[in-house]
């Protein structure tokens, strides 16, 4: 079957299952999950008992039969099912199991997420809690939750470089509150280090932005004279 009539052959059998979903099984395994199997080529779409739709590609890998998810349908085209297909098959012919590769980058993902400087930064506040004013707990999380965690809060913190952190103190001067804005690159600079403390960044990057921010204003107390 040359390249154009497969692709026809894919096409129509998009639309058909579009209209029906014809519940027949491949195998007893199948049947025993309660899963019906629709596919050409080893590019298989299982419907679930309660009628979710998973695009899978089955393969051989050292002699065991594998399956691959390649995500759900509609969400997941069949375009885009078959082309993640293709990335599995170019793998298999170097040699490389695509079900590893896809739990490498799971693993890689998860790790991204929990060195974001968000679940750091809560880990400092919460380690630290217990030693300061409730007041100034309150106010130091509080700080992070309003000006910095929407916009660096899921970004790996030894990522963020200092343009970002700068940014995000130069949105917090624009309302006017620049000493507040010094305050919070002194909190994010306590977080910076602690991620270095714990091996998950290198660099405190706020420290690189001493100058780069007017200085605040100090407030002058009036002198009190004492009578002799």
């Amino acid at each position: 079957m040359d390249s154009d009539r497969y692709h026809q052959k894919e096409k129509t059998y998009a639309k058909a299952y579009s209209w029906t979903v014809r519940h027949t099984s491949q195998d007893n395994q199948a049947q025993r999950k309660g899963l019906q199997v629709i596919g050409w080529l080893r590019t298989n779409l299982l419907v679930t008992p309660s009628g979710g739709k998973l695009w899978r590609f089955q393969y051989r890998f050292n002699d065991k039969q594998k399956l691959l998810a390649l995500g759900s349908y509609p969400a997941i085209t069949l375009a885009d099912a078959r082309k993640r297909r293709e990335d599995a098959r170019k793998l298999l012919a170097n040699g490389v199991d695509p079900s590893e590769i896809k739990k490498a980058q799971k693993t890689a993902t998860v790790a991204e997420n929990e060195n974001s400087f968000e679940v750091i930064a809560r880990e400092w506040h919460a380690k630290f809690t217990p030693t300061w004013a409730p007041a100034h707990a309150k106010t130091t999380i509080d700080r992070l939750t309003r000006d910095v965690f929407l916009f660096i809060g899921a970004r790996p913190i030894a990522e963020i470089k200092a343009p970002e952190l700068l940014a995000v103190l130069r949105r917090v001067e624009s309302r006017g509150a620049l000493e507040t804005a010094h305050r919070v690159k002194t909190i994010c600079g306590q977080v910076f280090r602690y991620a270095i403390a714990t091996g998950r960044a290198e660099r405190d990057i706020a420290a690189d932005l001493k100058g780069a921010m007017p200085p605040a204003k100090k407030s002058h107390l009036a002198a009190v004279i004492l009578s002799p």
